[in-house]
């Protein structure tokens, strides 16, 4: 997801260095596109369950299909 986002600003002609230019970057292509920023949100709670393991199955499913359709969105910023 880190890749796909680096990939958008690469674009825009913008370097993302750290996890905060990740975030502002993508405050930026979101404006005020709530749902762009929930599946951003939901990438991000699905990397974090990675190392802590708290999420229910079901939810991790459906985070997938999130993260899914946050990919699709930015493809088509490419």
């Amino acid at each position: 997801i880190a890749q796909m986002v680096k990939a958008v600003a690469a674009k825009a002609g913008k370097e993302l260095r750290s996890h905060g230019d990740l975030w502002q970057f993508v405050n930026e292509i979101a404006g005020g596109d709530r749902e762009l920023r929930r599946l951003w949100s939901r990438a991000n709670s699905l990397h974090q369950n990675f190392y802590e393991g708290w999420m229910p199955p079901e939810d991790v499913k459906y985070a997938v299909e999130d993260v899914r359709q946050f990919v699709e969105r930015l493809e088509k910023l490419l």
